[in-house]
């Protein structure tokens, strides 16, 4: 929403006209379900719920006291930013009682919701200790995130962090992103252009030291420097004797470990979304 809007929209919800009062809850729900499709998108491997339940939800909870709540909500100069804010938690409340439900366990390797598995010797990665290993494992991986997020903030100049939140954490495209900027696309892109190799860099930089050095030369190769494939296996490169389907074994191996490790499943996403065309010989 435009901070713009916001003025009006409490006008309208203090005015006592039926009308004005319920054109200004649907444009205001309708922000509100675009705020809660787009974190869920970037959630979207780990909650399964609907924008509508969840905006419906931190909607109803919020005028749960009736005429007294809702002279409050229509008296908040930060109403909007206030109920992104309760979206975005009911979210997390939904992420937290996934990892916490025992159906979701359940399907990770527990028995009946309520009750412990046997453990059977035969029954390989079944056992409760197994399903703890995937939980911490499953908390590794968002703390991980959470660092990826903060580490490409840091690196971004503040003009930019709305831009960064749109193209990288949200993964939206820079049409969308321009109309909601009141920018040009090719703009978005240029500063997007501007952006990639410093956040890139600012990625891997703390685990290319981790690396063996010709896994190193890999990542480098064609997540900072951007070299295609076939040109990085062609007989002149380092990698010499190498068919670019070797290497993109080795990359795919990277990925799935050594990088998923270190910047969780999320940042690997935010990593791709970073990338722009490689390098290719003439």
């Amino acid at each position: 929403m435009d901070p713009a809007d916001q003025p009006r929209i409490l006008a309208d919800l203090q005015s006592k006209d039926p009308a004005r009062e319920s054109t200004a809850l649907r444009t205001l729900m309708s922000i509100l379900l675009e705020h809660a499709a787009r974190e869920l998108g970037a959630r979207r491997q780990f909650v399964n719920a609907q924008a509508d339940s969840v905006v419906q939800h931190a909607v109803a909870k919020e005028l749960a006291e009736g005429a007294i709540a809702y002279r409050r909500f229509a008296n908040d100069e930060q109403l909007y930013g206030r109920m992104c804010l309760a979206v975005t938690h009911r979210i997390k409340e939904l992420l937290r009682s996934r990892k916490e439900n025992p159906r979701h366990l359940e399907q990770l390797g527990a028995a009946e919701p309520g009750e412990a598995r046997r453990f059977e010797p035969a029954a390989a990665q079944t056992g409760p200790s197994t399903v703890i290993a995937r939980r911490e494992h499953r908390v590794h991986l968002d703390q991980c995130n959470e660092a990826s997020r903060e580490r490409l903030l840091g690196a971004t100049p503040a003009s930019d962090r709305e831009l960064v939140q749109l193209v990288v954490f949200e993964g939206r495209r820079s049409e969308a992103v321009a109309n909601e900027l009141g920018a040009s696309a090719d703009s978005v892109r240029m500063r997007m252009s501007r952006l990639r190799r410093r956040l890139r860099e600012c990625l891997l930089g703390p685990i290319l030291s981790e690396l063996k050095e010709d896994d190193r030369a890999l990542v480098e190769a064609l997540f900072i420097e951007r070299v295609d494939l076939e040109l990085l296996s062609a007989p002149s490169a380092d990698a010499r004797g190498e068919t670019a389907a070797v290497l993109a074994q080795r990359v795919s191996e990277l990925v799935e470990v050594s990088l998923v490790e270190s910047l969780g499943d999320e940042g690997v996403v935010y990593l791709m979304r970073l990338l722009g065309k490689p390098r290719r010989g003439s």
